[in-house]
């Protein structure tokens, strides 16, 4: 689950044909593009984040050529066309290995014959959260003759609970309420409004059957006699984010990404012209220093000179971010065996979770109602109460209390209360 309620589809897909195929294989091919098509198109228009990936069989550098050459593509090469102008799906390793006819990199080789064949594709939200991508070779641990690609992106902006919860407190105010500039005359009135509220719930006689409802009232009659009070709002921004997403060669290096993809589509030319005085304004910036160039908007004559130093350009970037990677790890790492030394002085329990990885499981009680027969109900919200109160429970809850019984005098130091055992645990 990703913040707005927006969801993942992955998709799996395996081509095929290829120009040699059967008229049955041909056809069956037909029906497996249709039906990708098909899902893609539904997670699309259901907001769907998506990953295509798989082994098309198919060269997109192929595709490229004859699209160049205005060659009409077979239709199971033409998947390309589809997937990257119709669906605006983005491949990472092509963006970010730069992989040309003159540059070419090889997911697939019998030993005699190379080519391209393997993909992932993804929808613009992922790419512009992406970290890293890489072209592995798994033939010593694996039976294959593929190579095995890989994307990573940071989740900070997209996916996990609690950045849900932040995404939340970003656009709410937090009510202070000014206890301190209360005076003897104000609690009087705060008191009588909270007792004449409380009598009259308790007058219409609610039938409560936990304590929730019971919490409710409470709640309800503190918010009433709040109304009395001064009080401010506070904006609260809380936004938790990868720590490398803030620096420079992160956001100069996602910069160049986007401006790159945009320089190489007709229309985004187009774009960059329109709005350039705001992006030249920014490559100005993130070249200063690092090289010298009169950056003028993109057009059909110039733009390969702009792709060439763009291209420069990331690549400063990119080395600079992987340094800051680097740090960034080295450091957690420090800081993790740092916490694991110090757990062993001040918090073994802690440090043998960690080590056997063991989930941890806590039930937290913020309140407890205690009903006694012929007795007012009692809610409890003290911490050491709640403990004590607990603890009697579960010490009666069998029918039978404990009793203290004499201990011989030879055992006396064994069963020696600690002193540093809280008694009320």
């Amino acid at each position: 689950m990703f913040k707005h309620s927006k969801k993942l589809r992955i998709i799996q897909y395996y081509g095929v044909v290829n120009a040699k195929a059967s008229t049955e294989k041909k056809e069956e091919s037909k029906k497996t593009i249709n039906e990708l098509f098909k899902l893609i198109r539904e997670a699309l228009s259901t907001q769907h984040e998506l990953i295509v990936m798989g082994d098309f069989n198919q060269k997109y550098e192929k595709y490229s050529e004859n699209k160049t050459k205005s060659i009409r593509n077979k239709y199971w090469n033409n998947i390309f066309y589809d997937l990257e102008e119709k669906f605006n799906l983005y491949d990472p390793h092509r963006i970010m290995y730069d992989i040309t006819p003159s540059n070419p990199i090889y997911t697939w080789t019998n030993g005699v014959n190379y080519s391209c064949i393997d993909y992932i594709w993804i929808t613009e939200n992922l790419m512009m959260n992406y970290e890293d991508t890489m072209f592995t070779d798994i033939s010593q641990d694996f039976r294959t003759d593929h190579k095995m690609l890989s994307f990573s992106l940071w989740t900070e902006e997209l996916c996990s609970t609690h950045l849900v919860f932040n995404h939340k407190q970003e656009k709410i105010k937090k009510i202070i309420y000014k206890y301190d500039e209360m005076n003897n005359e104000k609690w009087e009135e705060y008191q009588n409004i909270q007792k004449d509220y409380l009598s009259n719930t308790i007058n219409e006689q609610f039938n409560f059957d936990d304590i929730e409802k019971h919490w409710d009232v409470i709640k309800k009659g503190i918010y009433k006699s709040n109304e009395i009070i001064k009080k401010e709002k506070k904006k609260i921004n809380i936004k938790n984010r990868n720590p490398n997403q803030q620096t420079e060669s992160y956001q100069g290096r996602q910069f160049l990404i986007n401006l790159r993809r945009q320089i190489k589509k007709k229309h985004g030319r187009k774009y960059l012209k329109d709005h350039w005085n705001t992006i030249g304004g920014q490559l100005k910036k993130y070249s200063s220093n690092k090289i010298e160039f009169m950056w003028e908007p993109p057009n059909d004559q110039n733009y390969q000179r702009l792709l060439d130093k763009i291209e420069i350009l990331y690549n400063i970037y990119t080395d600079s971010y992987k340094k800051e990677l680097e740090i960034l790890k080295e450091n957690k790492i420090e800081d993790a065996i740092n916490k694991r030394c110090a757990d062993l002085y001040n918090n073994q329990k802690r440090m043998i979770d960690n080590i056997i990885d063991r989930e941890v499981k806590t039930i937290i009680l913020d309140r407890v109602l205690i009903e006694k027969p012929g007795e007012q109900i009692n809610l409890i919200t003290d911490p050491k109460e709640i403990k004590k109160e607990v603890n009697l429970h579960f010490q009666k809850v069998a029918g039978t209390t404990n009793r203290p019984k004499e201990i011989p005098e030879q055992w006396h130091n064994q069963y020696a209360p600690l002193n540093h055992v809280d008694n009320n645990i």
